[in-house]
């Protein structure tokens, strides 16, 4: 078992806060009633993408991106249910899981994806 660095503990934290906040402010927002589902897929993917090369770019490791960015989706989502339905808090991560599971791998499948190419770049550029 490779030993983990309390500077990995703080940065997962980081991006689990950081992304549960973004996420739950981006479920309630009011802008989302004038979009469509697809609309809302499609900029949800470019913030993503714009919050994963954020990252790599501050030279982040991308497992603690990665990981703190799937917790905060899930618990930013929980966050979001659990005050909109009054449900217990187990009915709120079920739901969230339910609407919204295949959205969450989705931002996740993006984020990786923009800070694998952003640090493979930031690499690259400092090569030359």
């Amino acid at each position: 078992m490779v030993p983990v660095s309390r500077r990995e503990v703080v940065r997962v934290s980081i991006a689990a806060t950081l992304s549960a906040i973004l996420y739950r402010y981006w479920l309630i927002t009011p802008v989302l009633d004038h979009l469509s589902l697809n609309q809302w897929r499609a900029v949800a993917i470019g913030v993503a993408a714009l919050v994963g090369s954020l990252w790599a770019l501050s030279k982040w490791n991308l497992s603690a991106l990665v990981s703190g960015f799937m917790v905060g989706v899930l618990a930013g989502g929980t966050w979001a249910h659990w005050q909109v339905s009054h449900a217990s808090l187990g009915d709120a991560f079920e739901s969230n899981l339910e609407c919204f599971g295949r959205d969450m791998i989705m931002l996740t499948v993006a984020v990786t994806l923009s800070g694998y190419c952003s640090a493979r770049f930031a690499k690259s550029r400092q090569r030359l």
